[in-house]
């Protein structure tokens, strides 16, 4: 990540430092990725692979050029789709 956003934030030094500190113990658990996506929508119980498909969309991929000259777009596109009431647009709307 980087730390210029943080050092730019209107933060007092202690929190800054909580911040920092919250941020490490992120970066050094054991997933990652998968503490983050279950923070999405904590009041939806399971889901955690849609969870985490909607974590990667939001901090999107990585666009590539190829030696010829073509570029691969790094964007994600997603299709939920379920039986009703299993909280599809509730999910989205956290993410939107």
């Amino acid at each position: 990540y980087d730390q210029d956003l943080l050092a730019d934030a209107n933060l007092s030094p202690q929190e800054r430092a909580e911040l920092q500190q919250s941020i490490d113990n992120v970066i050094n658990s054991d997933d990652p990725v998968g503490r983050l996506s279950s923070s999405l929508a904590p009041e939806i119980f399971g889901h955690e692979d849609i969870k985490r498909a909607l974590l990667l969309q939001l901090v999107g991929g990585v666009t590539r050029a190829l030696p010829d000259g073509m570029r691969i777009r790094g964007d994600l596109n997603l299709c939920l789709m379920g039986d009703p009431g299993v909280a599809k647009s509730q999910l989205l709307k956290h993410v939107a």
